[in-house]
């Protein structure tokens, strides 16, 4: 019985190789992954994030956020880490084209610029009344006090 199971078991595994194979070949390049970078926690533990996932980096803000942390948003995660916001943009910048943008409290904000898949007006009475534009990712969307014109050129240059 065992010798008449291998052959099927490996067109299987065959067909399953050239399946992710073919997958790999279609994956558009700004989706292919560019390895891990490695940050310290707020617990002193370090934790490694594909490079490739990340689209925000920011100073913490507000009453829900530890104070004193960066934070960086990715693949619909959170991480808070210790360290300052320039060296953390430094990291990323080694291997993605990161811009800065200012938030509505006037603190600067990083996006990674092949994360934004649209731009916005914002809207007064919905969205804080120094914003002018919306960035869109698909993991979010961030407020910004620049034009829709000036983060066009910005992301393009």
């Amino acid at each position: 019985m065992r010798s008449r199971l291998w052959f099927p078991m490996l067109c299987v595994w065959l067909l399953a190789l050239a399946a992710g194979a073919a997958q790999a070949a279609e994956r558009p390049a700004n989706e292919a992954p560019l390895g891990g970078v490695s940050f310290r926690t707020l617990d002193g533990d370090v934790q490694e994030v594909e490079i490739s996932e990340i689209w925000r980096i920011r100073d913490t803000a507000g009453r829900d956020e530890p104070p004193g942390a960066v934070v960086i948003d990715y693949a619909f995660e959170r991480l808070y880490v210790k360290d300052t916001l320039d060296n953390v943009v430094a990291k990323v910048r080694v291997r993605r084209k990161v811009d800065r943008f200012t938030l509505p409290s006037g603190k600067p904000v990083y996006v990674v610029a092949d994360k934004v898949i649209g731009i916005m007006r914002a809207i007064p009475g919905q969205h804080h009344e120094r914003s002018k534009s919306l960035l869109m990712a698909r993991e979010g969307q961030q407020q910004v006090q620049e034009s829709r014109e000036a983060i066009r050129e910005l992301l393009h240059k």
